[in-house]
């Protein structure tokens, strides 16, 4: 796909704390950051503003985990829109036959229908 990659790299990246523990989550919210959240990140995706204003004020290595959470879960819903145009995207091109590495799609496919 010609898209930026960011949306689809921070949505799964912005439910990764729900599997650590608190020493973990800030190590896992700090690389969040560094990736996608910010002003220098390669992968930067838009933020709420409020959320922009306090990531400026605080340092992020500072931040509780319940607002580690609400941070993450503001992203995935800023970012959800584009995954799905993202996905919109690739569905259609993929029925059109215009995908990369089509046979390797068919076999997941068949061992995703296999596998249910």
């Amino acid at each position: 796909s010609q898209f930026d990659p960011a949306t689809l790299l921070c949505y799964p990246y912005s439910d990764l704390y729900k599997q650590t523990n608190s020493k973990e989550t800030h190590r896992i919210f700090l690389e969040f950051h560094q990736f996608f959240l910010d002003p220098s990140a390669h992968l930067k995706v838009s933020v709420p503003d409020e959320i922009s204003v306090d990531l400026e004020k605080r340092r992020p290595e500072l931040f509780l985990r319940i607002y580690i959470a609400t941070i993450s879960k503001l992203c995935k819903k800023r970012v959800h829109p584009e995954c799905q145009r993202h996905l919109e995207d690739f569905q259609q091109k993929r029925s059109m036959g215009l995908t990369l590495a089509e046979s390797e799609l068919t076999k997941l496919d068949a061992e995703r229908d296999k596998d249910q």
